[in-house]
Order: C-alpha cells, then structure tokens, then sequence
C-alpha cells in the first residue's frame, strides 16, 4: 500500500468538509498518520479469508429482545380520568403547545 501525502490528507479532508489548518504541519502529519492507521487495519482486513463464511448482520446470534405482545389488565379509563388535573370531553386536558389562530 502506498503511502499518504499530506495532499491525500487534504483532499480526504476536503471530501468530508473538514476544516484543516496549513500552517499547522503537526495536524497534518498526525491527520495523515491516523488515516494510514485506518487504511492499514483495514488492508489486514481485507486479507482475511471468509472463504465460506455466510455474511451476517450480528456476529452472535440474537433472541429478540421484545417481549411478547400480551394482552395486560388496564387501568379503567374512569380511574385515569379521575386522577387527572383537569379533563375535557372524556380526554386529558393540556395547555395549549401551538400559537396561532387555530
């Protein structure tokens, strides 16, 4: 694998509309040396061998994690409505959250 240049640094950097200082060489070079890293781990990656090996969107196996859908005893609606602040029409009453006219 080729090496980066600082020209690869600022055009990768540019692709990501990242703001990068030229008159700070030690951003660059640490900027550069960060992706080399990333390009490295990802080119050891790539030479592993999945010959084989079926694709997969978690490496472990997952039970669902909801629960089963149940029917629960419910508190009465009167009950609701009856601890309430303030009602109206058989519903919650709220402060109103819009502005305007409606």
């Amino acid at each position: 694998m080729a090496a980066l240049t600082l020209d690869d640094v600022r055009h990768v950097a540019n692709l990501a509309a990242l703001e990068l200082d030229d008159r700070d060489p030690e951003e660059l070079e640490a900027l550069r040396a960060e992706l080399s890293a990333i390009l490295e781990f990802m080119a050891d990656l790539d030479a592993v061998d999945v010959t084989g090996v079926e694709p997969t969107a978690h490496p472990f196996p997952m039970a669902s994690p909801l629960r089963p859908d149940e029917v629960l005893d419910v508190v009465p609606r009167e009950r609701l409505m009856a601890a309430a602040p303030r009602t109206q029409d058989g519903a919650f009453a709220v402060p109103k959250v819009l502005e305007g006219d409606s």
